[in-house]
Protein backbone atom coordinates (compact mmCIF):
# COMPACT_ATOMS: atom_id res chain seq x y z
CA UNK A 1 0.00 0.00 0.00
CA UNK A 2 1.28 3.50 -1.45
CA UNK A 3 0.73 6.76 0.26
CA UNK A 4 1.34 10.29 -1.91
CA UNK A 5 3.29 12.50 0.56
CA UNK A 6 7.10 13.29 -0.40
CA UNK A 7 8.37 10.55 2.07
CA UNK A 8 6.72 7.97 0.22
CA UNK A 9 6.58 8.97 -3.69
CA UNK A 10 9.52 6.09 -3.81
CA UNK A 11 10.10 4.02 -6.84
CA UNK A 12 12.62 1.40 -6.25
CA UNK A 13 9.70 -0.98 -5.15
CA UNK A 14 10.91 -3.94 -6.73
CA UNK A 15 7.54 -5.44 -7.59
CA UNK A 16 4.47 -3.71 -8.19
CA UNK A 17 1.25 -4.98 -9.95
CA UNK A 18 1.35 -2.77 -13.69
CA UNK A 19 5.00 -3.21 -13.37
CA UNK A 20 4.37 -7.52 -13.61
CA UNK A 21 1.81 -7.28 -15.94
CA UNK A 22 3.87 -4.76 -18.41
CA UNK A 23 6.39 -7.54 -18.57
CA UNK A 24 3.80 -9.75 -19.35
CA UNK A 25 2.22 -8.40 -22.56
CA UNK A 26 0.02 -6.26 -20.95
CA UNK A 27 -0.49 -2.21 -21.74
CA UNK A 28 -0.80 -0.91 -18.29
CA UNK A 29 -2.78 2.11 -17.64
CA UNK A 30 -4.62 4.04 -14.70
CA UNK A 31 -7.02 6.96 -14.52
CA UNK A 32 -8.02 9.15 -11.76
CA UNK A 33 -6.46 9.00 -7.94
CA UNK A 34 -3.24 6.79 -7.36
CA UNK A 35 -1.40 8.87 -4.72
CA UNK A 36 2.26 7.44 -5.69
CA UNK A 37 3.38 10.55 -5.49
CA UNK A 38 5.21 12.87 -7.58
CA UNK A 39 9.21 13.12 -8.09
CA UNK A 40 9.42 16.24 -5.86
CA UNK A 41 13.54 16.07 -6.06
CA UNK A 42 13.92 16.03 -9.91
CA UNK A 43 10.88 17.43 -12.58
CA UNK A 44 7.68 16.98 -10.34
CA UNK A 45 6.92 14.22 -12.88
CA UNK A 46 4.19 11.65 -11.37
CA UNK A 47 5.50 8.19 -9.85
CA UNK A 48 3.76 5.83 -11.73
CA UNK A 49 4.93 2.36 -9.91
CA UNK A 50 4.71 0.35 -14.16
CA UNK A 51 2.01 1.81 -15.08
CA UNK A 52 2.66 3.13 -19.22
CA UNK A 53 -0.01 5.58 -19.04
CA UNK A 54 -1.17 7.38 -17.02
CA UNK A 55 -4.19 10.32 -16.40
CA UNK A 56 -4.02 11.52 -12.76
CA UNK A 57 -6.14 13.20 -10.40
CA UNK A 58 -4.02 13.22 -6.82
CA UNK A 59 -6.29 15.89 -5.34
CA UNK A 60 -3.66 17.81 -3.89
CA UNK A 61 -5.56 20.94 -4.09
CA UNK A 62 -3.83 22.03 -7.92
CA UNK A 63 -0.39 22.13 -5.77
CA UNK A 64 1.62 19.98 -8.66
CA UNK A 65 1.49 20.90 -12.16
CA UNK A 66 1.77 17.45 -13.76
CA UNK A 67 -1.54 16.73 -12.40
CA UNK A 68 -3.67 16.10 -15.46
CA UNK A 69 -6.82 17.14 -13.69
CA UNK A 70 -5.57 20.69 -12.59
CA UNK A 71 -4.52 20.76 -16.23
CA UNK A 72 -7.49 19.97 -17.65
CA UNK A 73 -9.69 22.29 -15.25
CA UNK A 74 -7.24 25.09 -15.73
CA UNK A 75 -8.00 25.41 -19.32
CA UNK A 76 -11.99 25.84 -18.68
CA UNK A 77 -12.07 27.47 -15.30
CA UNK A 78 -8.58 29.45 -14.71
CA UNK A 79 -7.59 29.78 -11.16
CA UNK A 80 -10.97 29.22 -9.69
CA UNK A 81 -10.83 26.99 -6.70
CA UNK A 82 -12.00 23.00 -7.64
CA UNK A 83 -14.03 22.64 -4.31
CA UNK A 84 -16.33 24.71 -2.95
CA UNK A 85 -19.41 25.11 -0.55
CA UNK A 86 -22.54 26.13 -1.35
CA UNK A 87 -22.88 27.59 2.19
CA UNK A 88 -19.52 29.51 2.39
CA UNK A 89 -20.60 31.47 5.26
CA UNK A 90 -21.47 28.75 7.21
CA UNK A 91 -18.78 26.22 6.63
CA UNK A 92 -15.90 25.33 3.99
CA UNK A 93 -15.38 21.52 2.23
CA UNK A 94 -12.16 20.16 1.81
CA UNK A 95 -10.07 16.63 1.65
CA UNK A 96 -10.96 16.23 5.04
CA UNK A 97 -14.40 17.82 6.21
CA UNK A 98 -17.48 15.94 7.30
CA UNK A 99 -20.18 18.23 5.85
CA UNK A 100 -21.78 17.74 2.21
CA UNK A 101 -22.31 20.16 -0.67
CA UNK A 102 -23.48 20.41 -3.89
CA UNK A 103 -20.71 20.27 -6.60
CA UNK A 104 -20.71 24.29 -7.51
CA UNK A 105 -17.38 24.73 -8.25
CA UNK A 106 -18.01 24.62 -11.74
CA UNK A 107 -21.93 24.88 -12.96
CA UNK A 108 -21.06 22.26 -15.66
CA UNK A 109 -21.38 18.79 -13.74
CA UNK A 110 -18.79 17.37 -16.33
CA UNK A 111 -15.59 19.20 -14.57
CA UNK A 112 -16.33 17.07 -11.76
CA UNK A 113 -13.34 15.02 -11.05
CA UNK A 114 -15.84 11.38 -10.97
CA UNK A 115 -16.90 12.56 -14.62
CA UNK A 116 -13.68 13.44 -15.58
CA UNK A 117 -12.32 10.11 -14.69
CA UNK A 118 -15.17 8.18 -16.04
CA UNK A 119 -15.22 10.62 -19.33
CA UNK A 120 -11.08 9.59 -19.75
CA UNK A 121 -11.63 6.13 -18.89
CA UNK A 122 -14.17 5.57 -21.63
CA UNK A 123 -12.37 7.40 -23.93
CA UNK A 124 -9.39 5.24 -23.24
CA UNK A 125 -11.38 2.34 -24.33
CA UNK A 126 -12.61 3.93 -27.23
CA UNK A 127 -8.83 4.58 -28.63
CA UNK A 128 -7.74 0.97 -27.50
CA UNK A 129 -6.48 -1.34 -30.00
CA UNK A 130 -7.93 -4.69 -28.40
CA UNK A 131 -6.92 -6.62 -31.60
CA UNK A 132 -3.58 -5.51 -31.16
CA UNK A 133 -0.58 -7.91 -29.35
CA UNK A 134 -1.19 -6.13 -26.09
CA UNK A 135 -3.78 -6.77 -23.49
CA UNK A 136 -5.43 -4.13 -21.35
CA UNK A 137 -5.21 -3.55 -18.07
CA UNK A 138 -6.89 -0.72 -16.97
CA UNK A 139 -7.52 1.19 -13.60
CA UNK A 140 -10.14 3.62 -13.14
CA UNK A 141 -9.52 5.31 -9.83
CA UNK A 142 -11.93 7.59 -8.50
CA UNK A 143 -11.46 10.07 -6.00
CA UNK A 144 -14.91 10.72 -4.71
CA UNK A 145 -16.92 8.96 -2.68
CA UNK A 146 -14.07 10.24 0.02
CA UNK A 147 -14.49 13.74 0.99
CA UNK A 148 -15.62 16.65 -0.04
CA UNK A 149 -19.03 14.92 -0.16
CA UNK A 150 -19.86 17.08 -3.13
CA UNK A 151 -22.29 15.36 -5.75
CA UNK A 152 -24.08 17.13 -8.78
CA UNK A 153 -26.86 18.85 -7.21
CA UNK A 154 -29.53 16.51 -8.78
CA UNK A 155 -28.39 13.56 -6.92
CA UNK A 156 -27.72 15.51 -3.40
CA UNK A 157 -31.16 16.65 -3.45
CA UNK A 158 -32.65 12.77 -4.23
CA UNK A 159 -30.97 12.13 -0.48
CA UNK A 160 -31.56 15.23 0.91
CA UNK A 161 -35.20 14.71 -0.01
CA UNK A 162 -35.25 11.36 1.71
CA UNK A 163 -32.95 12.47 4.94
CA UNK A 164 -35.68 10.04 6.71
CA UNK A 165 -34.81 6.76 4.86
CA UNK A 166 -31.32 7.32 5.10
CA UNK A 167 -29.76 4.83 7.79
CA UNK A 168 -28.77 6.08 11.17
CA UNK A 169 -25.62 6.39 12.81
CA UNK A 170 -24.21 2.96 14.47
CA UNK A 171 -24.17 3.82 18.15
CA UNK A 172 -23.63 2.45 21.72
CA UNK A 173 -26.13 2.90 24.13
CA UNK A 174 -25.28 5.66 26.50
CA UNK A 175 -22.10 5.19 28.11
CA UNK A 176 -20.93 2.56 25.54
CA UNK A 177 -17.37 2.43 24.52
CA UNK A 178 -18.07 4.89 21.71
CA UNK A 179 -18.43 7.71 24.33
CA UNK A 180 -15.61 9.22 24.78
CA UNK A 181 -15.61 10.44 20.83
CA UNK A 182 -18.26 12.96 21.39
CA UNK A 183 -16.52 16.51 21.54
CA UNK A 184 -16.73 18.67 24.52
CA UNK A 185 -17.18 21.66 22.18
CA UNK A 186 -19.09 22.48 18.55
CA UNK A 187 -17.07 20.36 16.01
CA UNK A 188 -14.88 21.78 13.28
CA UNK A 189 -15.16 21.87 9.70
CA UNK A 190 -12.08 19.07 9.45
CA UNK A 191 -13.15 17.01 13.08
CA UNK A 192 -12.32 13.92 13.27
CA UNK A 193 -14.79 13.18 15.92
CA UNK A 194 -18.11 14.26 17.34
CA UNK A 195 -21.67 14.48 17.73
CA UNK A 196 -22.99 16.68 15.20
CA UNK A 197 -26.70 15.20 15.94
CA UNK A 198 -28.61 13.37 13.95
CA UNK A 199 -29.81 15.27 11.73
CA UNK A 200 -26.53 16.87 10.56
CA UNK A 201 -25.42 13.18 10.05
CA UNK A 202 -28.04 12.39 7.71
CA UNK A 203 -27.33 15.39 5.97
CA UNK A 204 -23.91 14.50 5.86
CA UNK A 205 -25.11 11.07 4.43
CA UNK A 206 -26.95 12.60 1.23
CA UNK A 207 -23.72 13.72 0.54
CA UNK A 208 -22.29 10.44 0.83
CA UNK A 209 -24.83 8.41 -1.35
CA UNK A 210 -25.46 11.02 -3.73
CA UNK A 211 -21.04 10.73 -4.64
CA UNK A 212 -21.86 7.17 -4.28
CA UNK A 213 -24.24 7.12 -6.94
CA UNK A 214 -22.23 9.70 -9.13
CA UNK A 215 -19.65 6.91 -9.07
CA UNK A 216 -21.77 4.36 -9.95
CA UNK A 217 -23.01 6.40 -13.24
CA UNK A 218 -19.34 6.55 -14.40
CA UNK A 219 -19.02 3.12 -14.00
CA UNK A 220 -21.98 2.58 -15.81
CA UNK A 221 -20.35 4.25 -18.72
CA UNK A 222 -17.40 2.23 -18.73
CA UNK A 223 -19.18 -0.72 -18.46
CA UNK A 224 -21.13 0.76 -21.53
CA UNK A 225 -17.70 1.57 -23.26
CA UNK A 226 -16.44 -2.02 -22.89
CA UNK A 227 -19.80 -3.20 -24.22
CA UNK A 228 -19.75 -0.73 -27.33
CA UNK A 229 -16.49 -2.30 -28.28
CA UNK A 230 -17.94 -5.69 -28.46
CA UNK A 231 -14.93 -6.74 -25.37
CA UNK A 232 -17.43 -7.00 -22.12
CA UNK A 233 -17.77 -10.05 -22.74
CA UNK A 234 -13.64 -10.86 -22.71
CA UNK A 235 -12.88 -8.53 -19.84
CA UNK A 236 -12.69 -9.58 -15.92
CA UNK A 237 -13.61 -6.40 -13.91
CA UNK A 238 -13.02 -6.14 -10.32
CA UNK A 239 -14.72 -3.61 -8.11
CA UNK A 240 -13.18 -2.63 -5.05
CA UNK A 241 -12.04 0.46 -2.48
CA UNK A 242 -9.29 1.61 -0.54
CA UNK A 243 -11.13 2.39 2.86
CA UNK A 244 -14.71 2.99 4.26
CA UNK A 245 -15.66 6.04 5.83
CA UNK A 246 -16.84 6.02 9.16
CA UNK A 247 -19.31 8.70 8.36
CA UNK A 248 -20.11 9.57 12.18
CA UNK A 249 -20.97 5.85 13.54
CA UNK A 250 -19.57 5.60 16.98
CA UNK A 251 -18.63 9.29 16.30
CA UNK A 252 -16.17 8.99 14.26
CA UNK A 253 -15.07 10.83 10.64
CA UNK A 254 -13.38 9.74 7.66
CA UNK A 255 -11.10 6.67 7.70
CA UNK A 256 -8.41 5.34 9.35
CA UNK A 257 -9.49 3.53 12.49
CA UNK A 258 -10.57 -0.36 13.25
CA UNK A 259 -14.37 -0.64 12.83
CA UNK A 260 -16.17 -1.97 10.10
CA UNK A 261 -17.21 1.43 8.34
CA UNK A 262 -14.06 2.09 7.75
CA UNK A 263 -11.99 -1.11 7.78
CA UNK A 264 -14.76 -3.39 5.26
CA UNK A 265 -14.93 -2.40 1.90
CA UNK A 266 -16.52 -3.64 -0.80
CA UNK A 267 -15.15 -6.11 -3.30
CA UNK A 268 -16.91 -7.59 -6.68
CA UNK A 269 -15.07 -9.68 -9.06
CA UNK A 270 -16.63 -10.47 -12.12
CA UNK A 271 -15.48 -13.19 -15.24
CA UNK A 272 -15.65 -13.10 -18.88
CA UNK A 273 -19.25 -14.42 -20.04
CA UNK A 274 -17.24 -16.27 -22.38
CA UNK A 275 -15.77 -18.19 -20.16
CA UNK A 276 -15.59 -22.01 -21.94
CA UNK A 277 -18.05 -22.76 -18.92
CA UNK A 278 -19.34 -21.06 -15.98
CA UNK A 279 -19.16 -24.64 -14.38
CA UNK A 280 -16.21 -23.79 -13.82
CA UNK A 281 -16.90 -21.31 -11.10
CA UNK A 282 -19.17 -20.60 -8.22
CA UNK A 283 -22.67 -18.95 -9.06
CA UNK A 284 -22.79 -15.57 -10.86
CA UNK A 285 -24.11 -13.52 -7.62
CA UNK A 286 -22.64 -15.24 -4.87
CA UNK A 287 -21.73 -13.94 -2.27
CA UNK A 288 -18.57 -15.28 -0.73
CA UNK A 289 -17.40 -15.24 2.74
CA UNK A 290 -14.27 -16.32 3.04
CA UNK A 291 -11.42 -13.73 4.37
CA UNK A 292 -9.45 -11.54 1.76
CA UNK A 293 -7.84 -8.27 2.10
CA UNK A 294 -6.47 -6.21 -0.16
CA UNK A 295 -3.25 -7.70 -0.52
CA UNK A 296 -4.77 -10.20 -2.22
CA UNK A 297 -6.02 -8.23 -5.10
CA UNK A 298 -2.72 -8.19 -6.87
CA UNK A 299 -1.84 -11.68 -6.97
CA UNK A 300 -5.63 -12.70 -7.70
CA UNK A 301 -4.87 -10.47 -10.89
CA UNK A 302 -2.19 -12.21 -11.82
CA UNK A 303 -3.05 -15.30 -10.95
CA UNK A 304 -5.87 -14.64 -13.41
CA UNK A 305 -2.36 -13.68 -16.21
CA UNK A 306 -0.58 -16.61 -15.27
CA UNK A 307 1.99 -15.06 -14.01
CA UNK A 308 1.76 -15.63 -10.01
CA UNK A 309 4.02 -18.20 -9.58
CA UNK A 310 6.89 -16.70 -10.93
CA UNK A 311 6.69 -13.58 -9.02
CA UNK A 312 6.28 -14.92 -5.87
CA UNK A 313 9.57 -16.93 -6.54
CA UNK A 314 10.95 -14.06 -7.52
CA UNK A 315 9.84 -11.70 -4.25
CA UNK A 316 9.35 -13.03 -1.11
CA UNK A 317 7.61 -9.82 0.16
CA UNK A 318 4.83 -10.81 -1.94
CA UNK A 319 2.33 -11.92 1.02
CA UNK A 320 -0.96 -11.83 -0.70
CA UNK A 321 -3.24 -14.96 -1.73
CA UNK A 322 -4.89 -14.99 -4.91
CA UNK A 323 -8.59 -15.39 -4.82
CA UNK A 324 -9.53 -17.87 -7.99
CA UNK A 325 -9.44 -20.67 -5.41
CA UNK A 326 -12.77 -18.82 -3.76
CA UNK A 327 -13.91 -18.26 -7.51
CA UNK A 328 -13.82 -21.70 -8.47
CA UNK A 329 -15.11 -23.15 -6.01
CA UNK A 330 -11.90 -24.94 -4.89
CA UNK A 331 -12.11 -23.91 -1.33
CA UNK A 332 -14.46 -21.13 1.12
CA UNK A 333 -11.30 -20.34 3.19
CA UNK A 334 -8.06 -18.69 2.12
CA UNK A 335 -6.93 -18.34 5.86
CA UNK A 336 -8.43 -18.48 9.53
CA UNK A 337 -7.39 -14.93 10.22
CA UNK A 338 -5.75 -10.94 8.68
CA UNK A 339 -4.04 -8.48 10.58
CA UNK A 340 -4.94 -5.53 10.78
CA UNK A 341 -2.59 -2.51 11.15
CA UNK A 342 -3.02 1.29 11.30
CA UNK A 343 0.21 3.94 11.68
CA UNK A 344 -0.52 7.41 13.54
CA UNK A 345 -1.64 9.78 11.12
CA UNK A 346 -4.08 12.70 12.44
CA UNK A 347 -4.39 11.42 16.06
CA UNK A 348 -3.38 8.67 18.75
CA UNK A 349 -6.92 7.11 17.63
CA UNK A 350 -5.71 6.23 14.61
CA UNK A 351 -2.59 4.26 15.91
CA UNK A 352 -3.32 0.52 16.27
CA UNK A 353 -3.29 -3.24 15.62
CA UNK A 354 -6.17 -5.84 14.98
CA UNK A 355 -7.00 -8.90 13.64
CA UNK A 356 -10.41 -10.52 12.08
CA UNK A 357 -11.22 -13.82 12.38
CA UNK A 358 -12.69 -16.21 9.75
CA UNK A 359 -15.32 -17.31 12.58
CA UNK A 360 -16.26 -13.68 13.28
CA UNK A 361 -14.28 -11.94 16.01
CA UNK A 362 -12.40 -8.84 16.02
CA UNK A 363 -9.45 -8.09 18.34
CA UNK A 364 -8.18 -4.21 18.34
CA UNK A 365 -4.82 -3.11 20.46
CA UNK A 366 -4.75 1.12 20.86
CA UNK A 367 -0.99 1.21 20.57
CA UNK A 368 -1.55 4.69 21.70
CA UNK A 369 -3.37 3.47 25.21
CA UNK A 370 -2.22 0.34 25.38
CA UNK A 371 -6.41 -0.46 25.58
CA UNK A 372 -7.75 -3.35 23.85
CA UNK A 373 -11.45 -4.19 22.42
CA UNK A 374 -13.32 -7.35 20.82
CA UNK A 375 -16.58 -7.86 18.54
CA UNK A 376 -18.43 -10.64 18.21
CA UNK A 377 -18.70 -9.69 14.29
CA UNK A 378 -21.73 -12.60 13.68
CA UNK A 379 -23.90 -11.07 16.72
CA UNK A 380 -23.03 -7.41 16.54
CA UNK A 381 -21.94 -6.62 13.00
CA UNK A 382 -22.12 -2.87 13.97
CA UNK A 383 -19.61 -3.25 17.17
CA UNK A 384 -22.16 -2.18 19.63
CA UNK A 385 -20.89 -4.30 22.29
CA UNK A 386 -16.90 -4.47 23.43
CA UNK A 387 -16.73 -8.00 25.07
CA UNK A 388 -12.94 -6.87 26.02
CA UNK A 389 -14.04 -7.37 29.73
CA UNK A 390 -15.79 -10.39 29.17
CA UNK A 391 -14.19 -13.13 26.67
CA UNK A 392 -10.92 -12.39 28.73
CA UNK A 393 -9.56 -16.04 27.22
CA UNK A 394 -10.31 -14.63 23.41
CA UNK A 395 -8.40 -11.53 24.41
CA UNK A 396 -5.18 -13.39 25.05
CA UNK A 397 -5.16 -15.38 22.28
CA UNK A 398 -5.11 -12.47 20.29
CA UNK A 399 -3.08 -10.65 22.11
CA UNK A 400 -0.54 -13.68 22.09
CA UNK A 401 -0.84 -14.07 18.39
CA UNK A 402 -0.07 -10.11 17.92
CA UNK A 403 3.41 -10.92 20.31
CA UNK A 404 3.93 -13.93 18.01
CA UNK A 405 3.74 -11.73 15.46
CA UNK A 406 5.97 -9.13 15.81
CA UNK A 407 8.24 -11.63 17.73
CA UNK A 408 8.44 -13.39 14.18
CA UNK A 409 8.38 -9.84 11.90
CA UNK A 410 11.50 -9.33 14.14
CA UNK A 411 10.29 -5.62 15.45
CA UNK A 412 12.24 -5.10 18.25
CA UNK A 413 12.08 -2.94 21.34
CA UNK A 414 9.43 -0.23 19.71
CA UNK A 415 6.55 -2.98 19.27
CA UNK A 416 7.70 -5.13 22.50
CA UNK A 417 9.45 -4.82 25.87
CA UNK A 418 12.15 -7.24 26.77
CA UNK A 419 9.80 -9.33 28.66
CA UNK A 420 7.91 -9.74 25.58
CA UNK A 421 4.56 -7.43 26.21
CA UNK A 422 3.35 -5.12 23.72
CA UNK A 423 4.90 -1.43 24.31
CA UNK A 424 1.97 1.17 25.15
CA UNK A 425 1.90 4.56 24.12
CA UNK A 426 3.72 3.28 21.25
CA UNK A 427 5.64 5.90 18.65
CA UNK A 428 4.88 5.48 15.13
CA UNK A 429 6.84 4.65 12.48
CA UNK A 430 7.22 6.18 9.46
CA UNK A 431 8.71 3.60 7.12
CA UNK A 432 9.03 -0.07 7.57
CA UNK A 433 12.70 -2.34 7.20
CA UNK A 434 11.30 -3.46 4.12
CA UNK A 435 10.89 -0.12 2.27
CA UNK A 436 13.05 0.19 -0.69
CA UNK A 437 13.47 3.60 0.05
CA UNK A 438 14.44 3.41 3.58
CA UNK A 439 17.35 5.59 4.65
CA UNK A 440 16.69 4.55 8.56
CA UNK A 441 14.37 4.59 11.23
CA UNK A 442 12.37 7.71 11.70
CA UNK A 443 9.96 8.09 14.62
CA UNK A 444 8.31 11.18 15.61
CA UNK A 445 6.95 11.86 19.33
CA UNK A 446 2.87 12.24 19.49
CA UNK A 447 2.11 13.06 22.89
CA UNK A 448 -0.86 10.90 23.89
CA UNK A 449 -4.14 11.96 25.55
Amino acid sequence: MLGYNKDVSCSKYPTTLPGVLDLSGYRTSTIGKDHFGFDYDGDDSAVLQGYEDALIYDAENGENNNDDYYTFWRKKNGDAPTIASDHPDEYTIDFNTWRATDYVASEDENDHPTAWTGDKSVEYIKNFDFDGEESMFLKASFHRPHSPYDPPKRLHDKYKNRLGELPARFLCEEGGWDSGNKNRTEMLDDAWKGDCGDELARETRAGYFGSIEFVDENIGKIIAALENKKVLDDVWIVWTSDHGDMQGDHFLWRKGFAYEGSTHVPLVITWPMNSESDSDFVQRGEVINGLVEMRDVAPTIWDIAGVLDGVKDADPLVTGLSMLPLLNGETTSLRDYIDLEHNFVFQPKYHWNGFVSEDGFKYVYDASTGGEQLFDLNEDPYELVDLGGVEVEKVEYWRGKLVEQFKREGRGSLFLTEEGFLIKHRLPLLFSPSYPCYTGYVPFYIPHE
